[in-house]
């Protein structure tokens, strides 16, 4: 489920830096026109909304992905320096995530990850 999930999430991030990019074309056309450019308000606070849940699911989908080749893999295999600095890359980015909008106001969701 988590890997379904930020598939989707990460589609719908990539659906909307290509309308982004979309809209800075549209602006420079207006502004070739001589015509006042159109503000895109919303969605600019979807994709505000949208960049801290994609990344939070990144982090839950490399977690999902890595967990089970630590704790089922080969013993021999595993370096104890790259799992320490990956766990705590995943903390530093989950301590930063904490403090956006919409996790904050999310709090219940956030918490079943």
């Amino acid at each position: 489920m988590v890997d379904q999930t930020y598939d989707r999430t990460e589609k719908m991030k990539v659906e909307f830096d290509e309308v982004e990019k979309l809209t800075t074309v549209i602006n420079k056309r207006e502004a070739l026109l001589g015509i006042t450019k159109t503000h895109f308000s919303e969605l600019k606070q979807i994709q505000d909304d949208l960049k801290p849940l994609f990344e939070l699911w990144a982090v839950a989908s490399r977690f999902n992905n890595t967990m089970p080749i630590w704790l089922e893999g080969q013993f021999e295999g595993l370096d104890s320096a790259e799992i320490d600095n990956t766990v705590e890359e995943w903390l530093i980015e989950l301590k930063r995530l904490q403090k956006t909008n919409v996790v904050l106001n999310h709090k219940r969701q956030a918490e079943l990850l």
